[in-house]
């Protein structure tokens, strides 16, 4: 993930606590929650730049192409496909963790 370290890292385990969910996440140590949310992000990141390498980003780039054409049919500013990309993934490490309920 591209966003600074600080800033990544706080959105990255914010995601993950969300995944978990409250009662999950209230079982667990500041410090399991933070090694699983990075070990979810490297494992996102992993994927996505494999899918990169190999052209299999064309259903994400298809979802960027919607959100654009979308947000300024409404006339909102549109985010650049980097920083759109930073917030797929962490819905990505949200949805890994929802799915470790």
């Amino acid at each position: 993930m591209t966003k600074g370290r600080g800033a990544q890292r706080r959105g990255v385990v914010e995601a993950y606590r969300q995944g978990l969910g409250a009662r999950a996440a209230a079982r667990l140590s500041e410090r399991e929650i933070c090694s699983g949310a990075l070990m979810a992000a490297a494992r996102v990141d992993a994927e996505v730049e494999r899918l990169q390498r190999a052209g299999g980003l064309k259903s994400v780039n298809k979802s960027y192409r919607a959100y654009r054409l979308e947000a300024a049919a409404r006339g909102e500013r549109v985010r650049p496909y980097a920083a759109w990309l930073e917030a797929y993934k962490i819905e990505l490490v949200r949805d890994i963790a929802a799915n470790l309920r």
